[in-house]
């Protein structure tokens, strides 16, 4: 009897064991749930790669498939605004001609001055801001109007001086005194630093004598139209789930390329936000 109910008696050792083998066996699954969403993030992280290399490369060749849309139009748009498919992806394009837009590197205070007022600034304060313009891209001045312009910049907080140089991009403008971010967003979609710009140059007489050489020829001149056309094309490739890429490319298309040259030129690549 005193065997019988020795025997019944539970080990504490087992019981130590038991709660051992409780405390692995939950400690794996854990392991395994962490080991499971760490593979799904893995291969979340991984589609949307995917995804985002696929609307990469299809906004990329729309840009393409829209330049060769315009040299086989021997130059021209032919539709602004047209949907590709490339690569099995959507994508919406718009070509805009950078050739009716204005140049802020070239243009003069009685173009740029009305643009700003249609902007929503008053006159003086667009005359005022087409002035720091033009002196942003012209020779540096000397002695007290140097020291004055120093004095406007540092007094309106800006540690820096005009570059005295032609704009290398939209985005310079927003350097300029008087210059916001809003006003910015409104002028830009009028304005291009890599529109072609004409020239004048000296005409000639039909029997190809300079007019230089005829009565009242010391005068005369000859517009010469770009040889060359540049466009902004801006593309969005989207998928069913609502992810979208937007590109933007300032192409130059040559019209009468050099022997061996291409006949179009990336003049730079954008990638807009939203």
């Amino acid at each position: 009897m005193i065997l019988q109910a020795y025997r019944r008696d539970p080990s504490p050792q087992r019981g130590f064991v038991l709660v051992i083998v409780l405390w692995t066996l939950a400690l794996l699954a854990l392991l395994s749930a962490q080991l499971m969403g760490t593979a799904r993030q893995r291969m979340s992280t991984a589609q949307l790669f995917d995804a985002n290399a696929r609307l990469e490369a299809a906004a990329d060749g729309a840009v393409f498939e829209a330049v060769l849309g315009v040299l086989r139009n021997g130059g021209s748009v032919a539709a602004p605004v047209f949907v590709l498919t490339v690569g099995g992806v959507a994508v919406d394009v718009r070509v805009t001609s950078e050739s009716t837009k204005i140049n802020p590197n070239t243009t003069t205070m009685e173009a740029l001055q009305p643009v700003l007022v249609a902007a929503g600034l008053d006159a003086t304060k667009a005359a005022g801001l087409t002035q720091a313009i033009i002196e942003w891209r012209s020779r540096p001045p000397a002695g007290r109007l140097a020291q004055l312009r120093q004095e406007q910049y540092r007094g309106a907080g800006r540690p820096y001086l005009p570059a005295y140089r032609p704009f290398n991009s939209l985005d310079e403008l927003g350097l300029v005194l008087g210059m916001t971010p809003d006003i910015l967003a409104r002028i830009r979609p009028v304005l291009s630093v890599v529109r072609e710009e004409g020239r004048t140059a000296p005409g000639s007489s039909k029997d190809g004598g300079s007019v230089l050489d005829e009565p009242g020829g010391e005068g005369h001149v000859t517009y010469v139209p770009p040889a060359n056309a540049v466009y902004q094309i801006d593309t969005s490739a989207s998928l069913p789930d609502g992810t979208v890429f937007r590109r933007r490319a300032a192409v130059r298309v040559k019209m009468v390329p050099e022997p061996g040259e291409q006949p179009y030129e990336v003049l730079g690549w954008e990638t807009p936000d939203g």
